[in-house]
């Protein structure tokens, strides 16, 4: 299941210059941290153009895939706590609050079960009116 994210990791080790356990995963020529300016203007930006995705500048960056990320463990997992733990959260109400998002193929998927969790039973009980009048 995680065997292509496996292997353009390993080949992407392979060709690294830096490869120490301190070491970041992608860096700049010199090994230093990327910067989320020039990693958006350089690497997402153009690569969400060509992949025709709409983007907004400064909304379309790291922090959008972490969201989709979090949304995605907890969309496939159920689990808020697996999300928060991938994220490195020291709360779940980070996650939860700011990081998830529910899509509308959620919002059906409660409502249908809210459907068939009710059909057949009376939710509220109305009273019969009587039409005759005292």
């Amino acid at each position: 299941m995680f065997e292509p994210l496996v292997q353009t990791l390993t080949v992407h080790r392979e060709k690294s210059s830096f490869t120490d356990a301190e070491s970041f995963v992608f860096c700049q020529a010199d090994g230093r941290p990327i910067d989320p300016d020039s990693l958006r203007r350089l690497g997402i930006y153009p690569a969400l153009e060509k992949a025709g995705i709409p983007f907004q500048k400064r909304a379309s960056g790291c922090h959008a895939f972490r969201r989709f990320v979090a949304s995605v463990i907890h969309k496939q997992t159920g689990s808020l706590k697996l999300a928060q733990q991938q994220l490195g959260h020291s709360t779940l109400s980070t996650t939860a609050d700011i990081y998830t998002s529910v899509d509308e193929e959620q919002v059906a998927e409660t409502a249908d079960a809210l459907g068939k969790a009710f059909r057949g039973r009376s939710v509220v009980e109305i009273p019969s009116i009587s039409n005759s009048v005292n």
